[in-house]
Parts: structure tokens; sequence; C-alpha cells
């Protein structure tokens, strides 16, 4: 009975590949191929973009697997910007990733999972040589609450010299039809309860929903490549070229390739996942740098096959215009290759955005449970319930998830997402690099190899990301840097929270460290020691799940339920107990 609720490891290494790879495959990549074509129009280097943005992609998981194997704790990059940038830089991540970034992304591959059922609602389900339904539509009617914005100087022109997009530009806010929000809404809710009893659930649902997928995609690859004919202009640039598009010079050539590279970076991004979830993965240090790097492996060999099937069947022209018209270019592909190839692909697509909304909600709210268990947000979001996961966290998830929703601004938060994910990753490269020296006496299970040049290669990719999204999207930089900046008012009005709860897990990292040398516990939680003694100092960080790793944390934990500053229980038989000395 006695002692805190602490996180159940529910997931095994299985569970933490298929949480990256969920994350990391959602819809995105049976649209942006047709976007880079837009900017890029020449199959041969788009595949080579493609890698490109794998080759980025493995550098920040290599960065990534050796802190996610010195901190193993609920909150992942949380943690690793509190060690290495300090409790303030950690703050403005985690009220960005509540209010802007990860809540952005769930919003809005609920209401693609919407718009893919819409897909069965209309044409029907197909049965052999008939369909079953069909001929209806999503109830209610979309409307845009605002206009479109397009003002200033042009910072992007097609292949004719006209331009498309001014620095200034404001997309729509488009609320859905009542229909399409209510689907997507349930989609949120359903999981929200499944996460919310248990993270072997949710687990299991992502295994399902991710090896569904990867076979789907691997079989359109198949579909494609066995069925359709080739196309006679198939990987030819623009123009009849065989690799640069005609007309294109090398100045217009590196933007060009610079700008598809960012969105390749957008398509590849979600492997951080599964950090956020370390406090329930069994033998967390060996097993998430393994998933770091077999998660993004195999989500990058889908990738470039897809990408290479597309462009088989489809002519580079053919690409662009689905770009310009913002329309997808997988059901183009299957549609070409078998009469039935739209249905297999919206099928695909169903599960494939399904699964991408489960492991987000699986895994984002272990960083406001961090948050809160450091003295921010809400207090009930820093617990754990009787099934061992932070529920309050993940049903107030849910819940501004489904705001955004119905409001329609995950529309505006799409580029403002990547723009936060990018941003973050710059003092989380630099952190890695500053914790090699202050924590220099922290096991490191796993290094990453070729240190500084990994690091400083990933923080470079993401400086050149955010620095795109400055140039072609001001306006959405400006609105998630302002965003992301309100936090820094509320985090002095809740800065006497933060270090009263600082003060706590430091008494609590005191008590347990006296625990494991025998000695009594201190008198209380509250970091007092008593009288005529000096407080108890924590035994040295080992970099295990919950124990100290440096100045400014002692005692920060990762997988503990409850408020700070409740004793834990000495585990039976671990410790040999040392014989107080008489006084």
């Amino acid at each position: 009975m006695g002692g805190p609720i602490a996180f159940k490891q529910n997931l095994r290494l299985f569970e933490a590949i298929t949480i990256i790879v969920g994350s990391m495959i959602g819809s995105g990549i049976l649209l942006l191929p047709a976007d880079m074509a837009e900017v890029l129009p020449s199959p041969g280097l788009i595949l080579l973009v493609m890698l490109a943005g794998a080759f980025l992609t493995i550098l920040g998981c290599l960065t990534f697997a050796e802190l996610s194997s010195m901190f193993p704790r609920a909150g992942g990059q949380y943690h690793f910007l509190k060690e290495g940038q300090g409790r303030f830089m950690a703050y403005l991540f985690g009220w960005g990733q509540f209010w802007v970034i990860q809540t952005g992304i769930i919003a809005g591959v609920a209401v693609a999972f919407a718009r893919f059922l819409s897909y069965f609602v209309e044409q029907g389900i197909p049965l052999g040589f008939t369909r079953l339904g069909g001929g209806g539509r999503m109830p209610g009617q979309a409307f845009e609450l605002t206009k479109t914005i397009d003002v200033g100087p042009c910072v992007e022109t097609n292949l004719l010299g006209q331009c498309t997009r001014s620095l200034i530009h404001v997309d729509p806010v488009t609320v859905p039809a009542w229909g399409s929000a209510f689907v997507a809404i349930a989609v949120i809710l359903l999981l929200a309860l499944i996460n919310g009893r248990s993270s072997g659930a949710g687990g299991r649902i992502q295994n399902i929903a991710t090896v569904a997928k990867v076979i789907g995609l691997i079989g359109l690859v198949a579909i494609v490549f066995a069925l359709g004919d080739m196309h006679p202009d198939a990987y030819r640039a623009q123009g009849g070229n065989a690799f640069v598009p005609e007309g294109m010079g090398s100045g217009a050539l590196l933007v060009a390739f610079g700008s598809a590279l960012s969105l390749s970076l957008f398509a590849f991004d979600g492997w951080p996942q599964a950090t956020y979830v370390a406090g329930e993965v069994r033998n967390a240090k060996r097993n998430l740098p393994i998933a770091l790097i077999v998660g993004p492996l195999v989500t990058s060999l889908v990738y470039v096959a897809l990408t290479s099937s597309y462009f088989f069947v489809l002519p580079i022209d053919q690409a662009v215009a689905l770009g310009v018209n913002d329309q997808r270019i997988a059901p183009e592909a299957a549609g070409a290759a078998a009469t039935w190839g739209r249905d297999f692909i919206s099928a695909v697509a169903l599960v494939s955005v399904f699964g991408t909304v489960n492991g987000f909600l699986l895994t984002a709210p272990r960083i406001y449970y961090a948050l809160a268990r450091d003295g921010a947000l809400l207090p009930s979001m820093g617990t754990l319930n009787r099934k061992q996961v932070p529920g309050w966290a993940i049903y107030f998830t849910a819940i501004w998830a489904s705001l955004l929703v119905m409001t329609g601004g995950y529309q505006q938060l799409a580029t403002m997402v990547v723009f936060g994910i990018f941003l973050f990753y710059i003092p989380t490269s630099l952190a890695h690099m500053r914790l090699r020296k202050t924590h220099a006496h922290v096991p490191r299970p796993y290094k990453t190899p070729l240190y500084p040049l990994v690091p400083i290669l990933f923080l470079l990719a993401s400086v050149f990301v955010v620095g795109i999204i400055y140039y072609k999207f001001l306006a959405q930089a400006l609105v998630a840097t302002a965003l992301i900046l309100l936090g820094v008012p509320f985090y002095f009005l809740q800065r006497r929270s933060l270090d009263r709860a600082a003060s706590e897990q430091a008494a609590e990292a005191a008590d347990e460290a006296r625990t494991a040398q025998g000695a009594a516990p201190t008198a209380t939680a509250a970091g007092a020691a008593p009288a005529g003694t000096a407080p108890a100092t924590p035994a040295p960080a080992s970099g295990t799940e919950g124990t100290s790793s440096g100045p400014g944390d002692a005692g920060a934990r990762g997988d503990r339920g409850g408020r700070a500053g409740r004793p834990a229980k000495a585990a039976k038989g671990t410790t040999k107990r040392t014989p107080r000395k008489p006084q």
C-alpha cells in the first residue's frame, strides 16, 4: 500500500520501435513528394533529397540516443534540456509542446483521419465486384473563418516566374464540417480513454497499426512496380532532362534543393516520441538507443521506396500539378497502377493516421507529466492513476487537441508545429555537447559516434530548417515564436511552485540515498534536516531513471506518481543494511 505509484514498464523494444515508426509515418508521405516536385521538378533530385533527409534524421537520432541512455525518464527531451540547458529552457519546451506542437499534430492528423474516412462514405466500401454503401457525404459544411492574407515582397515563384507566395502569407482558417469534426474528436477521445487505462493497451494498438501501415505501404510499392506501366517520361526532370530541370540555374537549383530538403525533414519528424515514454520502456538504457536507430532506418527505406514508385507511373509534370493543387500523390500513383488502387491506399491511410494519433497520445502527455512534477501546469497532470499512467495529462491533452479541431486552428499550427520542433532541436544539440563536459560522471551505455561532428551537423540542419521557415513563412514563424515566448511570464509566475517542487525532490532524493545506505530517512519530506545536523547529500548519480544526474536536478523523478516529497520505499533485498553507529 505504501509508497508512491510508479510507472509500469509495459513497453518492450518492439513497442519503442513501433512508436517511432508509427509517429513518423502519417499522411505526409502521401502528399509531400508532390509538394517537393512543385519546388524541385526532378524525380532524381527528389530521391536525393529524401536520402539527404534520412541522413540528417539519423544524425538527430544518434544525438538523442546518447541522451536517452543517460536520462531514461518520462518526458525524454524535456529532461535533456533541463539537464543541459537549465529549467527555464525545459519549461519553454514543455509550454510549446502543450499549447502548439504536440496537440496541433494530434488535431491535424485526427482531421486527416476523418477526411480519409469520408472517401469510403462517398465511394462505399469495396466488396469484391460491388460496393457496400456509397453516395453519401460527411454531414455539415466546412466554412472559412478568415481569408487568405498574402502581402509583401515575393519569396517564392513558379517556373514561369509567377509569384506564388509573399513574405507575409497566412492561409485561411477553415472550420471543418461538423461531421468531420465529430469523427476527429471521437478518435481523439477514444484513444485518450484507452491510453488513460493502460500504456500496454496503447502499445498494442501502436504495434498493430504500425505493422499494418508498413505492410500496406510496402504493398503499394509492390502494386505500382508489379501492376503499373512505367511512364515514358518516368524519372525525367521537367523539360525532358535526365536530372536538372530545364531553365534552372545553379543558384535557383540550390534554393530549390534546400526548400525540398526542409519538406523532407518535416516528413521524417516524429522520431523523438519514444524518448517521452522512457520511464515505461523495459531496459530503456539499451532499448531506446536501438529503437532510435532502427525506427528511422525502417521509415527511411519505406519513404525512398514509396517516392521511387510514385515517379515510376507518374510524370514530373503531373506531380507538379498535384503539388500546385495541394492533392495527394499516393492515390494518383495507386490508381494509375490498378483500378482498386485508390481504395487500397485510402484504407492504408486510415490505419496510418489512426496509429499516428495513438502514438502521440501515448507519448506526448509524458512531457506534461514531467513538467507538472516540476511544479508547472496543473498538479493533477503530475500524478499517475491506479493503472500507473498519467491519466489527467492524457485527458487534458485530448481536450485541448479537440478544441483545436473545432476551431480549425490546427491548420495555422501546421507550419508552427514544424518550426517549434526544429527550434528546440537547436538547444538540445547544444545540450548534448555541454553535457559531455558538465555530466562526464554520468554513465553512457551508448555514445554518439564521430562526436562532435554528428551533433554539430544536426545542429546546423535544425538551424537551416528554422531559417527556411522564417524566410518562407514569416508570419507563422513570428506567431509561433510569440506563443513560445508567452511562456516566459508564466515561468516567473510559477517560479515559487517550481522552487518548492525542486526542494521536495531534493529531499526525496536525500531520503532514498540515506535508506539505500542503511540510515533512517529524514524527519520531513520538505527538505529540512534534523536540528543540529547537515542535510543529507544524495548519492552520486548513476544516470538511471529517477536519480539525480547533476546540479540543479537532485532527485528529479521521471517514474514517480503523485506530487514530489513522498519518500519512496527501499527495494527489499537490494542493499546490505549497515548498522548505525552508537550516538
